[in-house]
């Protein structure tokens, strides 16, 4: 299932363009399974290590040293979380979308492996 910007990121690809990004894509998104099960080990053993998955090391590290900047940020983010995700994913898709599009695949096959 593609999002709205997964679909306007396609369409000046050529078909070949599409699948390289599809499959680039496939195999990098972020699942929000994961950042489910890393949030909630968040919760009982380090703070933050759910936003390291999400490419936001600052803020991972942040609430690593204040535990989740003393419960607050991390209490934020469980009405947030899923947001983040998808901003996650948009930025992904924006950056696979370029490296397909400029026939620069060694940044599709290299970068965030």
């Amino acid at each position: 299932m593609n999002t709205m910007l997964e679909t306007m990121l396609m369409q000046s690809m050529s078909m070949e363009q599409k699948i390289e990004f599809k499959q680039a894509f496939g195999k990098k998104k972020k699942r929000k399974e994961i950042v489910l099960l890393l949030f909630f080990t968040n919760c009982i053993f380090l703070a933050g290590t759910y936003r390291y998955y999400l490419r936001k090391p600052v803020s991972g590290t942040v609430y690593l040293l204040t535990l989740g900047l003393f419960g607050i940020g991390t209490l934020w983010d469980l009405f947030t979380i899923w947001k983040e995700v998808d901003i996650a994913n948009d930025e992904l898709a924006q950056e696979i979308a370029f490296a397909v599009t400029t026939n620069n695949s060694i940044l599709v096959k290299d970068k965030n492996q």
